[in-house]
């Protein structure tokens, strides 16, 4: 029974050890994408070690911001969205009420209240039919400018780059999570496999040969 287990002991543990260096050297390479935050020089070889985001943090940010702007969210797509007749009744719906209630702060008190009803009620018809039509038109001039002027990849870009790195390094652990897991537990089942050829191979083809 010893000897059987002595066996399967031997079996094993070089599939577990290529499993554990699999699963370890995982880890090591998700946290050399930020760490070290900053550059460490290595005299004898006389280089410079940092962190990939940290060391293109100023390209990365760049390319997220033209690939949010170009395939997720443009300015055309914005635009489209504000001009949209459901987003104009919306804005029209909201800003006359606001200006109704301004309004309507703005009478004395001692005024009666039937007077007021018919005030509020003739405001309201008004700003019914006037605002659509100033929204209409804010929406049709200011869309050429606002697309000139707004550069969406730029924002992104600058928001980005004002996080420090260590809350990048959270916010990307936080959204993929689960996949950089399954990365880790993939190198550890990787190195078990080839843990395991190499033990097969050892105890049942070397001896033939």
């Amino acid at each position: 029974m010893l000897e059987v287990d002595a066996v399967v002991l031997k079996f094993l543990i070089i599939p577990i050890t290529g499993g554990f260096i699999g699963w370890v050297t995982n880890v090591l390479a998700i946290k050399l994408i930020f760490w070290p935050y900053k550059p460490i020089k290595i005299p004898l070889l006389n280089l410079n070690f940092q962190g990939l985001i940290p060391k293109r943090r100023g390209e990365i940010a760049a390319n997220i911001g033209q690939i949010i702007e170009r395939e997720l969210l443009s300015v055309d797509d914005l635009l489209k969205y504000f001009s949209s007749e459901e987003t104009k009744k919306k804005f029209s719906h909201v800003i006359a009420d606001a200006v109704k209630k301004e309004i309507m702060t703005k009478i004395p008190k001692y005024i009666p209240t039937s007077i007021i009803r018919v005030v509020n009620n003739i405001f309201g018809d008004i700003l019914q039919k006037e605002v659509p039509l100033v929204v209409e038109r804010v929406s049709s001039e200011m869309g050429g400018e606002i697309k000139k002027g707004l550069d969406l990849a730029g924002i992104i870009e600058d928001k980005l780059n004002c996080f420090d790195v260590m809350t990048f390094e959270k916010l990307v652990i936080e959204i993929a999570n689960r996949e950089l897991g399954h990365i880790k537990i993939m190198g550890a089942v990787l190195g078990f496999i080839i843990g395991l050829l190499q033990t097969g191979f050892v105890i049942f083809v070397l001896p033939i040969m």
